[in-house]
């Protein structure tokens, strides 16, 4: 059995690896130790120091931090630096106080700490709360990119050129998400309105000219009515009523996968559903009767008793349904499962947005008009609501002229 690698040697390591930022490729040269077993012990040495010198190694108070912040600010002319450390070069991303700190307010010291956390608290809450991972994950990599370029501009012609980097990697519609993402976000952090970059929207339109992005197939009523009628229940129940939840109320995948069993109030042969918390913040209601209610009522009736925490769908297998939530790519592939069951061709392309799109579809062709469909679907804009109309044999019929 090997030896124990002693304790003074691993201290040393440590020290050394503190003192001087040696990588421990280095390291492994000079102890003649694995790299391995180094990256495993350091993190425990590094913890045994601390609790061994706890009173002497800690965390700078608040009153601390803006004292050091002061020094360097006042003596070195590096405001916002509450440290340095002499060998190594760390690059931090600042937390949304120091953004508000070094873009707006030039006497940090003179402003009081519960209105720094009040403006840190309304800055948070800027960004969309579902998605502002993906607006900071835009935001941050942007920043990286200036940082790499050496650069501390805002300008137009910074952006320009990020965006024909961008050009290599995206789609056009994917440039203009990039393109809402980082507008608010300098907007929030930086008082920087890109909207007003006439050359860079110019860039991004002829960047979109012929490009016409991907959109999910839709069903027609007879592929609808075959699956529901024709599919056993035993494997496709629960199937059988996501689809007709998800097209009667024109549901994202997302919607299906947060409904609860609250959401929906059984009312005597019609089902009252209640999509809430939806992407664009508008609760919608929809109602299922007749053959359809029946179906749903059934998937109901399997539910086990103590499901009534979980998500309205739970997993669903041989006739019988588990309490255990069902996960939320299995909504996004329910389209490209019931395309395959049918012998559709390219089932793949019946995404998890393809019941939104049949539901519009059905909808007009019914001849619902606009204001109907931005209703029963939550859109906001006609545009974006007509663009979920597909180009039906039954909408051609309707321009034809007689």
């Amino acid at each position: 059995m090997r030896n124990a690698i002693p304790a003074k040697l691993k201290l040393e390591v440590t020290l050394r690896y503190l003192a001087t930022g040696d990588s421990i490729h280095t390291l492994e040269a000079l102890y003649r130790v694995g790299r391995s077993t180094i990256s495993h012990f350091l993190p425990k040495v590094c913890e045994a120091i601390y609790k061994a010198l706890k009173d002497y190694v800690r965390i700078p108070s608040h009153e601390d931090w803006k004292r050091i912040e002061h020094g360097f600010r006042t003596k070195w002319n590096f405001p916002g630096c509450v440290g340095a450390l002499d060998g190594k070069h760390i690059f931090s991303t600042p937390t949304l106080e120091w953004k508000i700190i070094m873009d707006g307010d030039d006497n940090f010291l003179s402003t009081p700490e519960e209105i720094s956390a009040a403006a840190q608290s309304v800055t948070e809450n800027l960004l969309p709360t579902k998605s502002r991972r993906q607006y900071d994950k835009s935001y941050e990599k942007f920043m990286a990119w200036r940082l790499e370029h050496q650069t501390t501009s805002f300008s137009e012609n910074v952006l320009l050129a990020y965006f024909k980097n961008l050009d290599e990697q995206f789609k056009p519609s994917s440039l203009w998400v990039e393109y809402s993402k980082l507008k608010s976000t300098l907007n929030i952090y930086h008082q920087t309105d890109i909207s007003k970059y006439a050359k860079l929207l110019a860039l991004l339109k002829r960047k979109s000219e012929g490009f016409k992005a991907k959109k999910a197939k839709t069903f027609s009523p007879e592929e609808l009515k075959k699956f529901i009628e024709e599919a056993p229940d035993q494997n496709h129940l629960f199937n059988k009523v996501a689809v007709i939840l998800g097209i009667m109320g024109a549901c994202r995948r997302q919607e299906l996968h947060d409904l609860k069993n609250n959401n929906i109030i059984d009312a005597q042969e019609t089902l009252v559903v209640h999509i809430m918390n939806t992407k664009n913040r508008i609760d919608r209601t929809f109602t299922v009767t007749g053959k359809y209610y029946h179906i749903c009522k059934k998937y109901m009736i399997l539910s086990p008793d103590n499901c009534n925490d979980l998500n309205f769908f739970v997993r669903y297998a041989n006739g019988k349904c588990f309490a255990q939530n069902i996960g939320l790519n299995t909504f996004g592939q329910l389209g490209k499962n019931v395309a395959s069951y049918l012998g559709l061709l390219n089932p793949e392309l019946y995404t998890g947005h393809c019941f939104r799109r049949t539901c519009a579809t059905l909808l007009v062709d019914a001849g619902g008009d606009v204001t109907s469909l931005k209703r029963h679907g939550g859109w906001k804009s006609t545009t974006v609501a007509e663009s979920y109309i597909d180009n039906s044999i039954a909408s051609k019929k309707k321009c034809q002229i007689h």
